[in-house]
């Protein structure tokens, strides 16, 4: 582990309950935080139909609850993506 590097992946989302009114799920911490402690997790919700995609930020969770206060659609597909964020990722890092 190097300061000032980019963390490594985190595990890949798993679901823990779905319904017409949630998807919840969880994920393991990345193996290499890239030397500093994840400050958040960034997380890419994609509905499938049409490619939109929206983030939302976890801090101090490894759980993430997409319900339709946060734009969940009943009858829709989604592709969840987890993105790991340490001190060097959030403010000096690129936005990939």
């Amino acid at each position: 582990m190097m300061p000032g590097t980019y963390p490594s992946a985190p595990g890949s989302p798993q679901l823990v309950v779905q319904s017409s009114k949630q998807i919840w799920f969880n994920w393991q911490q990345p193996f290499d935080n890239g030397g500093s402690e994840i400050v958040e997790y960034e997380i890419s919700i994609t509905k499938v139909a049409d490619n939109t995609t929206t983030v939302q930020t976890v801090i101090n969770s490894l759980t993430f609850d997409f319900t339709p206060q946060l734009g969940l659609q009943a009858g829709n597909q989604y592709k969840f993506k987890v993105r790991a964020k340490n001190f060097y990722t959030k403010y000096y890092g690129l936005s990939s």
